[in-house]
């Protein structure tokens, strides 16, 4: 059977049983769109990387022998803004050292740290009564002025451990941290904060969440009114982006139930989708306006000569798009791999609802409308 019969064939199912069509893409609507909810942000770069290369092996073993890799940092700071009188002028009071020792104490007992390192661990025989004393201690130690800044209003604790990158992960381990500065009595005037490689990534993929959901909703709402505009119909134009949607909601939901996650490389997939994807629904709409409107054909015959006339072109383009994108898969680094996948799903839903659910959408909403002017009359 050559391409155009069975595209033919095609379109007169999608003619009988448009509304079987559409109910079957409803359903399977709401099924991917319980996978969007399972749809979670993997920031751990460590996982997009190809551990079967010596660097990361050569790292794997060194994590082993000597700990953690990943650094917490505790900056202790003085507070400039503070007007309590007793308060410490200098990092290197000796309340401050005993507030680092205790805290580098607790932290140790803690078994997600491997270890912990501050100008506290300068002081082994007991932290001297006064500044001048700290300083002489400090003075006989190689390397120590590496734990404060040049005017001695910061120092910093260092906990090493392997966290990773993974939001779930870095958030108890950050809390872990901060129950233990909570607990440890403090020096009036001074501030204890948190950063480090961890926190930072888990920032940032709170940041690139609002920025996926930002460009997928400025993207539909931007080519929803360029539809329209190019349509010259409101009609027309959402006839285009509903299927389009509905692409983009299987996509997300196929990745949710797939457990593939959104990255660095993959968290504009949605606006992407909507920019490569919406061809394909002009094309069928489009063709099948022309033959309604301008050539006056009913819906059967007009669906007939759009998706034969057209869905072998789609069908091309989407297949080697599909193949283009596919490619990626190949790729070494798993960051890659992800963003192949994700953009030949999503090309591949698109093309999916363009072909087989586009058409049978356009009779539905055909019939419904000339209903309602019917009954209007």
């Amino acid at each position: 059977m050559s391409l155009e019969r069975l595209l033919g064939w095609l379109a007169d199912i999608q003619y009988r049983h448009h509304v079987a069509i559409v109910a079957a893409a409803v359903v399977i609507t709401a099924f991917m769109a319980q996978g969007v909810t399972k749809v979670y942000m993997e920031g751990d770069i460590e996982k997009s990387m190809p551990h079967d290369l010596p660097y990361y092996q050569n790292k794997d073993i060194v994590d082993s022998k000597f700990g953690g890799a990943d650094t917490i940092l505790v900056v202790v700071e003085l507070d400039h803004g503070s007007n309590i009188k007793n308060r410490p002028h200098d990092i290197r009071d000796p309340r401050v050292m005993q507030m680092l020792i205790d805290l580098q104490s607790q932290l140790e007992g803690e078994s997600k740290i491997d270890r912990v390192m501050s100008a506290g661990s300068f002081f082994p025989q007991g932290v001297p009564q006064t500044t001048e004393g700290v300083k002489t201690v400090l003075k006989h130690i190689p390397g120590s002025d590496g734990v404060f800044n040049k005017d001695y209003s910061i120092t910093l604790l260092y906990a090493y451990a392997n966290v990773g990158f993974s939001e779930k992960n870095v958030k108890s381990f950050t809390g872990i941290i901060q129950d233990n500065i909570d607990s440890v009595p403090k020096p009036p005037g001074v501030k204890l904060s948190i950063t480090g490689g961890p926190p930072m990534v888990d920032t940032m993929m709170s940041v690139l969440w609002g920025d996926a959901v930002y460009t997928i909703t400025l993207a539909a709402a931007v080519i929803l009114f360029l539809l329209i505009i190019l349509q010259r119909s409101i009609y027309k134009g959402v006839l285009v982006f509903i299927p389009l949607s509905l692409g983009l909601t299987w996509t997300l939901g196929a990745m949710g139930h797939m457990n593939i996650p959104l990255s660095i490389a993959t968290v504009a997939i949605g606006a992407m989708i909507l920019g490569l994807g919406v061809e394909y629904g002009v094309f069928v709409v489009e063709r099948y306006m022309e033959e309604r409107e301008r050539k006056g054909r009913g819906q059967r015959e007009s669906l007939h000569v759009a998706v034969t006339g057209v869905g072998g072109a789609i069908l091309g383009s989407g297949t080697t798009t599909i193949v283009g994108f596919g490619a990626l898969t190949l790729s070494v680094l798993p960051m890659l791999q992800d963003l192949g996948k994700t953009l030949a799903l999503g090309i591949a839903s698109c093309l999916i609802v363009a072909l087989f659910v586009n058409p049978a959408f356009i009779i539905f909403a055909g019939k419904v409308t000339r209903r309602n002017n019917v009954c209007k009359r």
